[in-house]
């Protein structure tokens, strides 16, 4: 199969874009010159998927979900920062879908649900006992609101979630020395790398994966690693 010079240009183009988006991650990630502070959660939330939109009003090439994983391009819906439903105001930063929820079986296993929560670079304040953000409590807030059937289509329709639909959470973070006392407290196992650590909450059938900022975009520029060497950028 031939590609012609016009497709060349259009991959050639996108590949270029994601190592733009990676610069500008990286560079995001760092602490602001003029405040002296790390850009704020919603900032590097917008890189990777506008907040308040879902994947029905928001074309291939205007997000970079592929930052996180390059799945998340594949999944049938996808919502981010958006209300569970009227009667739950709970707001995840992004929860994705394997199959359209319309069209979900009430008892499909191979239909999971994943939940993204991200923390702002630096910050650990989640960490304390006290905190009413604590990113695992929220993880699981929200596979409780889904089970009990709050979450709905956005015809306000109810999704059915069956006893065997499995959950995968996902909190993107910086790694302190307090947040890794709170990943300790939570029953988290670290993996080798040291900045991913993970845990099963078999109650909810809830994979659940912590992963530090660092890391995520390490592990971005892995993948597209040959495409970027292969356009000389």
């Amino acid at each position: 199969m031939k590609f012609d010079i016009v497709k060349k240009g259009e991959l050639a183009h996108y590949i270029s874009l994601r190592k733009v988006f990676l610069d500008v991650l990286k560079k995001a990630l760092d602490i602001n010159d003029d405040e002296k502070k790390h850009e704020k959660e919603e900032l590097l939330h917008g890189i990777i998927f506008p907040t308040k939109k879902d994947s029905d009003g928001i074309a291939f090439d205007e997000h970079n979900l592929w930052i996180l994983d390059e799945r998340l391009n594949f999944v049938e819906y996808l919502r981010s920062d958006m209300i569970l439903s009227k009667s739950d105001k709970s707001r995840p930063d992004i929860v994705a879908f394997d199959q359209k929820v319309a069209f979900r079986g009430g008892d499909e296993p191979s239909n999971p649900i994943t939940i993204f929560e991200f923390k702002r670079p630096g910050r650990d304040d989640f960490s304390d006992k006290a905190s009413k953000e604590d990113p695992y409590e929220q993880v699981v807030d929200y596979v409780e609101s889904i089970i009990d059937g709050k979450l709905k289509t956005p015809e306000n329709r109810p999704i059915q979630i069956g006893q065997n639909t499995p959950f995968f959470g996902y909190i993107i973070a910086d790694k302190t020395q307090k947040v890794e006392k709170w990943l300790t407290r939570n029953d988290f196992n670290p993996l080798p790398d040291g900045q991913r650590w993970f845990k099963w909450q078999n109650k909810y059938n809830l994979y659940i994966e912590f992963i530090t900022w660092d890391q995520l975009l390490k592990d971005a520029e892995l993948r597209n690693k040959l495409f970027f060497k292969k356009l000389g950028i």
